[in-house]
C-alpha cells in the first residue's frame, strides 16, 4: 500500500557475512523475492508493488578489473587499487534502501562517492502517477540507507556522522553535501548507529557464548600455564 511512485521497492544488501545475513533475517518477515544484481532495472520496470525485492551485492558484483578480465579475490586483497567499481551506474540508481554491511579499507573501491550520489535521478518513474493526491515527488529512488558497517567517509563517502539508538535518522542533501537532524524534505534519510548490535544484548551474548564454549578449557589451561609461569623467579 506505498505510494505508486516510490515503484517497486529494492533492498540492496551489500555483503555476505553476519551483518549482511542478520539484516536480511528482519527483512525476511517482509513479503518479498530475491532478485540478482543484474535484473534490478527489469524490476524497477515491470516488477510487483505488492511486495518487496532484496537484491545481494558481493564484490564479484560490482567490482572490476581496470586492465581487462575476471574479477579475483585473492588478486584484489593484495592488489585493490587495480579494481573499481560499478555500483554507482548500475545498481544504486534502481535501489530504494541500501543496506550496507561491508568492510571498507581506505585504499578499496568506494560504493558511492560524494560526487557520484549527487548524480543519481529517477529511473523509469512513470510522472504520471505523481498527479495523484498523497503522492510525493521524489529526487531520486535511492530513498534511505542503513550503514550498519559504519564507516565513516567509508564505502559511502557522504556518510559523516554516527547516528545514535536515541536519534537514528538523519537526512543528507545530495545538492549541498550536508546532513540533518531534521529529516522533513528531500534527501536520503541515513542510519549509522555504531553499536546497532547491542540492541539485541540476549541473542549477541547467545551467539558469542555458543562461539567461545568450545574454547573454555583451553583457555583455562592456557591461562593457568601462564600464571604458573609468572610465579616463576627467573634465573
Amino acid at each position: 500500500m506505498y505510494p505508486e511512485s516510490l515503484g517497486p521497492m529494492i533492498f540492496t544488501f551489500t555483503g555476505a557475512g553476519n551483518v549482511s545475513q542478520g539484516a536480511q533475517g528482519v527483512f525476511k518477515e517482509l513479503p518479498h523475492e530475491y532478485v540478482s544484481p543484474l535484473d534490478l532495472q527489469n524490476v524497477v520496470e515491470t516488477g510487483d508493488c505488492h511486495k518487496v525485492y532484496a537484491t545481494v551485492v558481493d564484490k564479484a558484483d560490482h567490482l572490476y578489473r581496470l586492465a581487462g578480465g575476471d574479477y579475483d579475490d585473492e588478486e584484489f586483497e593484495k592488489f585493490p587499487d587495480r579494481y573499481d567499481s560499478i555500483f554507482a551506474d548500475k545498481i544504486a540508481p534502481y535501489t530504494t534502501c541500501l543496506v550496507n554491511g561491508v568492510f571498507w579499507a581506505p585504499n578499496t573501491p568506494r560504493l558511492l562517492s560524494i560526487a557520484q550520489s549527487s548524480s543519481l535521478h529517477p529511473v523509469h518513474m512513470d510522472t504520471s502517477v505523481l498527479k495523484l493526491q498523497g503522492v510525493p515527488a521524489l529526487p531520486q529512488r535511492l530513498l534511505a540507507v542503513a550503514d550498519i558497517s559504519c564507516d565513516l567517509h567509508g564505502s559511502l563517502e557522504f556518510m559523516s556522522t554516527v547516528t545514535t539508538i536515541d536519534n537514528p535518522f538523519t537526512m543528507y542533501n545530495v545538492h549541498t553535501d550536508s546532513t540533518s537532524h531534521d529529516i522533513s524534505g528531500n534527501g536520503i534519510l541515513l542510519m549509522s548507529i555504531d553499536n546497532l548490535p547491542a540492541q539485541l544484548p540476549r541473542e549477541a551474548t547467545d551467539y558469542f557464548g555458543n562461539r567461545l564454549f568450545p574454547f573454555i578449557s583451553e583457555m583455562v589451561c592456557t591461562l593457568t600455564i601462564f600464571v604458573s609461569l609468572k610465579k616463576v623467579p627467573y634465573v
